[in-house]
């Protein structure tokens, strides 16, 4: 694998490259401890398979396990789990506008691959592009993603396509960039399905401990064709 077999690239956000995850965490404590549901076990919430899929079965998943409400899924039209999301989705906000911080590495390897794919690079992610802007200009990184390259929520909701784990947002990727060949970073089984389906070649970045447990299961219809530690790997098996 050679990052010249591929004529552009796309990188999942969440996870990948903005280390999100510790305040989405923090901020479903929170909503869960201000609607009462402080009881909930470290255990009850630490709900791996969940990562990466959308905050209704994510937020869904952890009060059924904790017993709060019966019913397992689906959470989106629930009223005590969309309750929970709406104040969750307040404090994330909240501290989110500030901008996430980096994964390892990350910053380095767009910085690394954007002279050689100018205009050929997209960000495909759930989430709201205002938080995805406040991240790449943090780091710098704006620069190098074309406003229309930058496929988030208010895309998907403006396309009328669904999000991963349907291939929607890649496919609309791969028209937007041109591409035939297209190299993906991802950290989730989801956001792999998603690229996968797509006919995307899918590198995942082993940074989860509960996602690379399902990345080395081979239970996956759709595993990633590289897992790999971290950047530093990624960037010495594609010769960069």
């Amino acid at each position: 694998m050679k990052l010249s077999d591929y004529d552009a690239i796309a990188f999942d956000v969440e996870g990948t490259l903005a280390d999100t995850i510790p305040t989405h965490h923090a901020a479903r404590l929170q909503a869960f401890s201000e609607l009462g549901y402080g009881n909930i076990t470290a255990q009850q919430h630490e709900l791996g398979k969940t990562y990466g899929s959308s905050s209704s079965d994510i937020i869904g998943g952890v009060l059924h396990e904790a017993g709060v409400i019966k019913e397992n899924g689906p959470y989106n039209e629930n009223p005590v789990v969309q309750e929970a999301l709406d104040l969750k989705m307040r404090l994330y906000e909240q501290a989110a506008e500030a901008g996430f911080n980096a994964m390892p590495g990350a910053v380095e390897f767009v910085e690394s691959v954007a002279s050689r794919y100018i205009g050929r690079m997209a960000l495909v992610t759930t989430s709201q592009e205002r938080f995805v802007t406040s991240f790449l200009e943090k780091y710098d990184l704006l620069k190098y993603f074309a406003r229309d390259l930058i496929i988030g929520e208010d895309t998907i909701k403006s396309e009328g396509i669904n999000g991963k784990p349907a291939p929607d947002s890649y496919n609309l990727a791969k028209k937007r960039l041109h591409a035939d060949s297209l190299l993906v970073f991802e950290d989730t089984a989801p956001g792999t399905i998603a690229a996968k389906k797509a006919g995307a070649t899918v590198v995942a970045v082993a940074f989860e401990p509960n996602n690379t447990k399902l990345f080395e299961s081979g239970t996956l219809e759709y595993p990633p064709d590289l897992l790999v530690k971290d950047y530093g790997e990624a960037r010495r098996i594609l010769g960069i």
